[in-house]
């Protein structure tokens, strides 16, 4: 904008530009139009319910032929396309002078046929004398006036002005909905007020990410610590195992060959399940037990011996646990071994079937 800044009468802050695709021998178009105006067409056309996806100068829908100027002529206005993204629309009473300034400038190119095509709508009565007199029918080179080497021919018609403007879009044309006015700036203009709402749901979404992932890292914890504790439970049960590769999986396996060594569903006197499940049964009975340790030693005659580490709150509590295994018919208990420590006494006990 500024290297137009010498000719333009307005300042640019004022001013809206649009640029079309270099011309093949070289410049840039540019159009030039009022903020103001661009802010009124467009609510205008807001206000009819209506969105423009392309914003065209009216005078570049005129039809062109090559080498020559097109003119649409309406009661109010004149529209003149003197080339390819040039041309103008000025009132009807100022079209002559306009003409005649058009052809000395060399903004515009001269007509290489000398043909300058009029299409009369309706002001063809007035208008078209004023126009032949301007630049009068002669043959070319017969005048050294430029205007008195033109051929005009008057085309009249009487259809519809915006018809014939819409048979003449090209939508690779000029277009001025560029810049603010793009299509997608308005679409950005219409994000704003529902930045605070996205960036609200954006922080939501990544804090939910967030204690979903944390709470995956605790379940992945817990998980290891089960993993790690059922080993030691499997180690403290089966010291004579050294190679621990499922915990889980032997455990089930060894408890299955103890069940079948002690006969079966039935488990014979003194065996590992049926001590087990004896002893099992006065633990529960007694609040504030913890089973620290569980070993059992095979002897004779699928006879055998569980030593039991527990933890109690108190030696009070061992005795009664003591009391109740002894009531047991066929069981023998015995303390091992009791000894204080920091939460309570950690004690051995041996029960025989």
């Amino acid at each position: 904008p500024f290297l137009l800044e010498e000719s333009l009468a307005a300042p640019i802050e004022t001013l809206h530009f649009a640029c079309h695709r270099p011309l093949p021998g070289g410049g840039w178009p540019v159009a030039v139009v009022s903020r103001r105006r661009m802010e009124g067409w467009t609510a205008a056309l807001a206000h009819a319910g209506l969105r423009a996806d392309h914003l065209v100068p009216d005078f570049l829908l005129l039809p062109r032929d090559e080498g020559a100027w097109s003119l649409l002529l309406t009661p109010e206005r004149a529209l003149v396309r003197t080339g390819p993204v040039s041309g103008f629309a000025v009132a009807l009473e100022h079209l002559a002078p306009a003409l005649t300034l058009a052809l000395a400038s060399p903004d515009h190119p001269r007509p290489e046929r000398h043909l300058l095509t009029l299409f009369d709508h309706g002001a063809g009565e007035n208008a078209w004398p004023e126009v032949s007199k301007l630049m009068p029918s002669a043959p070319a080179g017969e005048s050294s006036s430029p205007e008195e080497s033109l051929r005009v021919e008057g085309r009249p018609s009487r259809e519809d002005p915006l018809l014939r403007l819409a048979s003449g879009f090209d939508p690779l044309g000029l277009d001025l909905l560029q810049g603010p006015y793009a299509v997608h700036s308005r679409w950005r203009h219409a994000w704003v007020p529902l930045r605070g709402s996205a960036a609200l749901l954006l922080l939501w979404l990544g804090l939910h990410a967030l204690l979903g992932w944390q709470e995956g890292r605790e379940l992945e914890a817990r998980h290891r610590e089960l993993e790690a504790r059922i080993e030691a439970t499997f180690r403290r049960t089966f010291p004579e195992v050294r190679r621990v590769v499922d915990a889980r999986a032997q455990m089930t396996h060894r408890l299955e060959q103890l069940r079948q060594s002690s006969g079966g569903n039935k488990p014979a006197a003194g065996g590992f399940l049926e001590l087990l499940e004896a002893s099992g049964e006065s633990l529960r009975q007694e609040t504030g037990l913890r089973l620290d340790s569980l070993k059992f030693h095979k002897g004779e005659r699928d006879k055998g011996e569980l030593e039991m580490g527990i933890h109690a709150p108190e030696m009070a509590a061992l005795d009664r646990l003591l009391v109740r295994l002894g009531a047991i018919p066929g069981l023998k208990a015995t303390l091992q071994s009791a000894d204080k420590a920091d939460d309570g006494i950690a004690g051995r006990l041996r029960i025989q079937g």
